[in-house]
């Protein structure tokens, strides 16, 4: 049977967000916060969460299929966020190559941050499929984005210009439920004992 995954589909952070956003709704029936402002914290003015899951106080930073900086950026950006959360995590693609994979959970441990992997990718994740079951929409997940999971779900559905779109949406979230051992690496566990960004390197020499 063939498989409806692959590790060569590249995706956009927005779709990387809903993947995981799916996914625990799924697991834990939590409907998750998109785009989270966390205000007070002293790196900055503010900083926005790319997925918050409040009954757990934890943020998680989503990135594509980054590479060298822009990974490591990843890291510092999810540590940032524990000046609001309990935890935080770092969700992204896998890269390709395993010496920068090895170097970014090196890095988060040293942070305390958590980081998962997406190994591999539903193959309808593609941008000509998702162009085509949207009726000409590249990124749906950004354009029609809400706060919530199940908001931009339903916001994807009434905006496309296909009925396929409903079938479409229902067998995604299967996928991801179904096949999230051949999708997920959880590669390290956050620790809220080990300090963040800030409180690693604001103290005084």
């Amino acid at each position: 049977m063939q498989s409806v995954v692959s590790g060569k589909v590249d995706i956009s952070e927005s779709m990387s967000s809903y993947i995981a956003a799916s996914f625990i709704y799924s697991k834990l029936g939590i409907d998750v916060k998109f785009e989270r402002y966390l205000k007070r914290i002293k790196t900055g003015q503010y900083s926005i969460a790319d997925i918050y899951i409040p009954s757990r106080d934890t943020a998680i930073e989503v990135k594509s299929l980054a590479h060298g900086n822009s990974a490591l950026k990843g890291v510092i950006q999810s540590s940032i966020y524990k000046e609001q959360c309990s935890k935080s995590l770092l969700f992204m693609q896998k890269p390709r190559r395993d010496e920068l994979a090895k170097g970014i959970v090196n890095f988060a441990d040293g942070h305390g941050v958590g980081v998962i992997f997406l190994s591999n990718t539903p193959k309808m994740c593609s941008q000509e499929i998702v162009t085509k079951v949207t009726g000409g929409c590249p990124d749906p997940f950004n354009s029609w984005q809400t706060r919530r999971y199940s908001t931009t779900r339903e916001n994807i559905i009434e905006n496309s210009k296909t009925e396929a779109i409903k079938d479409y949406m229902t067998k995604l979230d299967c996928i991801i439920n179904d096949r999230h051992q051949e999708l997920f690496e959880f590669a390290l566990k956050p620790s809220e004992d080990v300090e963040g960004f800030s409180a690693k390197y604001s103290k005084s020499t």
